[in-house]
């Protein structure tokens, strides 16, 4: 362990650079990097005030050591509910330990308890913890909430944002930064009194306080970082066109098709690049699809790709509704065709990024465990939607009565489809069973195994009737 002495002339350093960095990197900065500059310069202040405080961060992870303690907690409470202290709170915001690198997990679990969702720490923990980076993704905090049917959003972070929101009855996750690349700590505030401090869930202790000095110091050094997760018939606040498309995607997931669709074709007013209007219209699409209107699907999903022939979702969308209706067949198999090759040229591109990106970084020193942690990490948002294209390529060579090669194609989208998308394959083991006429028991099979997945699914629904009409058919008349 470092010495005091060995630390504070560490911090003394940081403050001499800060202070010939900060004016000249401030110049052409936006203020979102203005804020991380000078929020890394108030906290090297605060610990260069504190070197006591120093060396408990450095015996144990810094986030143990943001709160004080909870008598001063009640008391601001307490203060805030009187009107003694201007100020906003949440109460009755349940608190969730964390595990190592958990302190998202943990900020999530609590705040979708609070809004009656029951999902299990462990199970957030394993969506949105990335043991490789020491931590968790702010775009898998953000889409964990969407993929539950809330919605959740990062918006510009202000006290005056802070504190509206705890008015309103929304806890906030805020992240607590250091001024350093990847390294921060997330709590959830449940109050705030500008001037005074706030209370907050930090992982590791529910309700504590800390000041208000040391709360801003380490929240501008993130720049003002935070998360507001809520139902969505608590949004009444405007949305940007990028957020409405957004919006419009997590209304659409819990089945509000309508109203989704409204969404899509306001944002899609503001398109301004062909690829984002291409996007926008296969989410119009998608919604008219969704609400039985074929022809009006159709006609998004052949706009969206004239705007982007490399649109493969819109080709393979297209097939799909080609396949359902029945018609088209030989253009359904050339457009579900042309998905999979766009998407399988994806991969290959995005596998030879991920060699360069490792030579690189090992030319660096980085050791070859840390480098692939850290390519994961870059390239975790890009999607591989190679399974669900072969299995629309799977349904159209079933609808042409191409059955042997039918089970050929949606095996191998079985062993492409991630082990976690439930929905995706029930989907594919109901057009496998589909596919599986010639044999009874595959069928059964694989009809049983459709529905053991995701019984409320539109494929596990399907295949249970299916089901329930095959053993009405062996019953003796």
């Amino acid at each position: 362990m470092q010495t005091v002495a060995t630390i504070t002339a560490a911090v003394i350093r940081v403050l001499l650079c800060a202070a010939l960095i900060v004016p000249l990197a401030l110049a052409g900065c936006s203020q979102t990097a203005k804020l991380r500059l000078i929020g890394a310069l108030s906290y090297a202040k605060t610990y260069a005030s504190e070197p006591s405080l120093i060396v408990s961060e450095f015996r144990s992870h810094f986030a143990s050591h943001f709160a004080l303690e909870t008598v001063p907690a009640r008391a601001l409470i307490e203060d805030i509910a009187s009107g003694r202290v201007e100020g906003s709170c949440v109460r009755d915001v349940p608190f969730y330990m964390q595990s190592r690198y958990g302190c998202g997990a943990a900020a999530l679990a609590g705040t979708l308890s609070y809004y009656g969702a029951s999902d299990e720490l462990a199970e957030i923990a394993h969506q949105v913890v990335v043991p490789g980076i020491g931590g968790t993704r702010l775009t898998d905090m953000i889409d964990y909430p969407r993929m539950k049917g809330l919605w959740s959003e990062e918006p510009e972070g202000s006290v005056e944002l802070l504190r509206s929101h705890l008015a309103a009855g929304r806890p906030v996750i805020c992240l607590l930064g250091t001024g350093l690349p990847f390294a921060g700590h997330y709590i959830t505030v449940t109050a705030c009194a500008p001037g005074s401090g706030v209370v907050c869930h930090n992982g590791y202790k529910p309700d504590v306080f800390m000041s208000w000095r040391r709360f801003s110091a380490f929240w501008d050094a993130s720049g003002r970082c935070m998360l507001i997760v809520c139902p969505l018939a608590a949004v009444d606040w405007p949305l940007s066109a990028d957020l409405r498309n957004e919006f419009g995607r997590v209304l659409h997931r819990v089945g509000e098709w309508e109203k989704a669709l409204k969404e899509y074709e306001a944002a899609l007013k503001h398109a301004t690049t062909a690829s984002v209007k291409a996007r926008r219209t296969y989410n119009v699409g998608l919604a008219h699809f969704a609400l039985g209107r074929f022809d009006k699907a159709q006609a998004a999903f052949l706009q969206a790709l004239e705007l982007d022939p490399e649109l493969s979702d819109a080709a393979n969308a297209l097939a799909y509704s080609y396949a359902t209706q029945g018609g088209n067949l030989g253009e359904a198999e050339a457009l579900a065709r042309r998905a999979l090759a766009i998407e399988r040229g994806k991969i290959e591109k995005l596998e030879e990024a991920k060699k360069i990106a490792r030579s690189l970084l090992a030319t660096r020193g980085m050791k070859p465990e840390k480098a692939d942690s850290v390519v994961e990490r870059i390239i975790a948002g890009v999607p591989d939607n190679t399974a669900l294209c072969l299995d629309t390529l799977g349904l159209v060579l079933h609808r042409m009565g191409r059955d042997e090669e039918a089970m050929r194609v949606l095996r191998e989208a079985l062993e492409k489809a991630p082990a976690d998308d439930r929905e995706l394959l029930a989907e594919i083991h109901y057009h496998l069973g589909l596919a599986s006429a010639a044999d009874p028991k595959a069928r059964e099979k694989s009809l049983k195994k459709a529905v053991e997945l995701a019984p409320r699914s539109i494929p596990g629904r399907q295949a249970a009737a299916l089901l329930d009409s095959m053993q009405k058919a062996r019953k003796p008349r």
